[in-house]
Order: structure tokens, then C-alpha cells, then sequence
């Protein structure tokens, strides 16, 4: 670094120091701008994978920590469900409705999946774009939501019905915000990215293909379900490894 220059001034003298520093830390910002401009370029031209720096490994780990834990979460929770449930015939949410003892297990599968999305959503760069970023928080949040507010009970008894309506709203804005938000993503990927762009491609045509079969295919609907949930958790799990090293810069 420049050393800063001080005049002989003594009372302009703190002010023509700091204005030596200021310059040359500007210098410094410049030069490694430079540098992690020709390494982007660099990284491009070859067709490799966005720079990973060391300081952005841990969000790509810990997302695709918390996708694991909430399919375990999910996976599991049929098994605290009383006598009668079954995962063919009865959704995710219905292993988390009101009333059930042990749903707080399928529940934190849930919380755990909306935290993933929105801190990988955080730190999806510019290949995600801010309307795909936007998306894909808004279906974060709409899990959690989902999570927060139960389905209505599969098993006899009373239920809150306007409880059962926010959770609704919330599961009919996770599967629009999921299907826009890839389908943007997947717009914004380079032709070479062939097996990214497959894979977006099926979670979007799951997306709408499966709800129908839910609506129009009677005692399938916690399959086909689970379906989407395991296309959902491998579409995050390879955007969290694939997680550039740097966030895109302010706007």
C-alpha cells in the first residue's frame, strides 16, 4: 500500500494524511477488483464452475444440511402417525395437521426446508436473477407458513377451518413460487449447462403434472406428493452445491 501523504502543514496536516490513505486504499480496492474480475473472466472462458471461494463453502454445506435433515424430518414422520395413516394415500401436511400429538416431526421438516431455500435464495448470485431470487424466497417463507398454520386433521374430530385455510393459501403459493422460480432459473442458464437445465425442466413439469394427479386420482395423492417433495429436495441440493462464491452486487 502507498504510503499516505502528509503535508508540513501542521494544521492541514490530518487532513491531506487521511486524504493520502483514502487514495491509496482506493488504489488497493482497484487493484483486487481487477484481480477478481480477470478470475470471473478467466473462470467463464473455460467453462468451469463459478469460483468457490472458502468463505462461501459453509452456506452451500449448511443448506444442504438442512434439506437432508428436512427430508429425514419428512421421511420419518409417517412413523408417529397413529394406525391408519398411510404415505400413499395421505399428503406431508397431513402427518403435520392439527390435533396430532406427534406432528411436531413432519412440522420441523418443514421449518427446516423453508430456512434451506431462503438461506440458499440468499446466496444464489446473479444465475438465479432478482425475480427468481424473489421467488424463491417467497416459497421459503410460504413453508414456513405452511408449517406454522396446520391442515385440517386427517383423523376424526374438531378442526380450526380457518387455520386449515392459511394453510391453503400458503401450499398454493409454495407450488406456483416453486414452478415460476425454476422455470426463471432456468431460463437464465447457459445452453451448456445441459443436466441443470434437464433436471428444471422435469421439477417444472412435476410441478404441474403432479397436482392434477393429486385432484384427480383418488388415494395416490401422499405418493405422487412425495414425488415432487424428493424432485424439490435434489433441484435446492444441486443449487446449494453449485452456490456461487460471491454475492451479486448491490443494485
Amino acid at each position: 500500500m502507498a504510503r499516505p501523504v502528509v503535508a508540513k502543514c501542521r494544521t492541514g496536516g490530518r487532513i491531506f494524511w487521511a486524504v493520502g490513505l483514502w487514495n491509496a486504499g482506493i488504489r488497493q480496492a482497484i487493484l483486487v477488483e481487477n484481480d477478481n474480475h480477470l478470475e470471473a473472466q478467466m473462470t467463464t472462458t473455460l467453462g468451469s464452475r463459478a469460483p468457490t471461494a472458502s468463505r462461501w463453502r459453509p452456506i452451500s454445506v449448511a443448506s444442504i444440511g438442512l434439506l437432508v435433515a428436512s427430508a429425514v424430518c419428512v421421511a420419518f414422520a409417517p412413523a408417529l402417525m397413529a394406525d391408519g395413516y398411510s404415505v400413499v394415500r395421505h399428503s406431508i401436511s397431513e402427518s403435520a395437521a392439527q390435533g396430532l400429538e406427534r406432528a411436531w416431526l413432519a412440522r420441523a421438516g418443514l421449518l427446516l426446508l423453508g430456512f434451506a431455500v431462503l438461506l440458499l435464495a440468499n446466496h444464489a448470485g446473479d444465475g438465479w436473477g432478482p425475480w427468481g431470487r424473489a421467488l424463491h424466497r417467497t416459497y421459503g417463507v410460504a413453508v414456513i407458513a405452511a408449517a406454522a398454520f396446520a391442515h385440517k386433521p386427517w383423523l376424526p374430530g374438531s378442526a380450526d377451518g380457518f387455520e386449515d385455510f392459511l394453510h391453503s393459501a400458503a401450499a398454493n403459493t409454495v407450488g406456483f413460487s416453486f414452478t415460476i422460480g425454476v422455470l426463471i432459473v432456468s431460463l437464465r442458464r447457459p445452453a451448456s449447462h445441459r443436466w441443470r437445465r434437464t433436471l428444471d425442466w422435469i421439477a417444472v413439469g412435476a410441478a404441474f403434472l403432479i397436482p392434477m394427479i393429486m385432484f384427480n386420482v383418488d388415494g395416490v395423492a401422499g405418493a405422487v406428493q412425495r414425488v415432487l417433495f424428493a424432485i424439490g429436495y435434489v433441484w435446492y441440493g444441486q443449487e446449494a452445491a453449485s452456490t456461487p462464491s460471491r454475492r451479486p452486487a448491490p443494485r
